[in-house]
């Protein structure tokens, strides 16, 4: 969570957006998982926005998700054969890299502290967050959508964004 605080990723719930009505906030249930063998990230937060809130909604359940665009996992790796020199992401960063609208970010809120001894606070993220049904549509949309703006200037790269 420091990481996505120092990397402005999520900030704190502005004083004016704290007490908003509960069909305009959406408190995301977090927890940590600890994975000790893994090389790159050993801990990190989970984000579950497939939980039912007090009134019965769960952020999943109201979000437009649209279409897969997309390459199917089959098509991925068959594709991954026919070139020397494959490039590899890790999803949960792609989604970072994508800004979530002002008037979206009350709707990925979670509480944190950092060690026992502070007092909990109210956070938003302010990137897509991973767990959310809508972020892959959205990160892969913006993909499309910078290929698109910049195909004149970068025809051989917006060629290879639409084919993945």
């Amino acid at each position: 969570m420091r990481e996505h605080l120092e990397l402005g990723h999520a900030e704190p719930v502005p004083i004016s957006d704290v007490d908003k009505h509960v069909s305009e906030v959406f408190y995301l249930p977090m927890h940590i998982v600890y994975k000790s063998s893994s090389t790159t990230t050993k801990v990190r937060a989970v984000f579950d926005a497939s939980a039912k809130s007090s009134t019965g909604i769960f952020l999943n359940d109201t979000s437009l998700v649209g279409s897969t665009v997309h390459s199917q996992l089959l098509d991925v790796l068959v594709t991954f054969r026919f070139f020397r020199i494959p490039l590899v992401t890790d999803v949960s960063k792609m989604y970072r890299t994508v800004e979530l609208n002002l008037g979206d970010r009350n709707l990925h809120c979670f509480v944190w502290k950092s060690k026992r001894s502070d007092t909990v606070q109210d956070y938003r993220m302010t990137r897509l967050t991973f767990g959310v049904s809508a972020s892959c549509f959205a990160a892969n949309m913006s993909v499309m959508q910078i290929a698109m703006d910049y195909e004149s200037e970068y025809p051989m790269a917006a060629k290879m964004a639409y084919e993945s």
